[in-house]
């Protein structure tokens, strides 16, 4: 489901592959195993990269928020990159914003990284 591309010096970018994706329901485990399994296997940093995803439902946060505190339990930065506006809303509208990391582009979470 995720692209995994582990080929950068000190982290790890997870992406969706092609446009008009959805993390729902469908998906949201198979999300959650993949994450799990980067940072079970020594990723220091983990960054999601949103850029094809244009909806994500109650399951689709819940795999973040588990992903996020599964990162966090093992010392691992999750970072979130990319989010369509209309997904941004909803994640202020949680306040999940004041929680995740999120940055607007892959580069700028990548620059993040200290």
């Amino acid at each position: 489901m995720l692209v995994i591309d582990k080929n950068n010096p000190g982290y790890v970018v997870a992406s969706f592959p092609q446009d008009k994706q959805r993390l729902n329901v469908v998906v949201s485990d198979e999300f959650k195993k993949q994450l799990y399994k980067l940072i079970d296997d020594g990723a220091s940093v983990v960054i999601v990269d949103f850029t094809h995803v244009d909806f994500i439902d109650s399951s689709g946060f819940g795999a973040i928020v588990a992903t996020f505190n599964h990162a966090r339990n093992h010392q691992v930065t999750f970072k979130l990159c990319c989010i369509a506006s209309s997904v941004m809303n909803l994640i202020k509208i949680t306040k999940l914003d004041q929680v995740l990391q999120i940055y607007p582009s892959l580069d700028e979470a990548i620059q993040s990284i200290s």
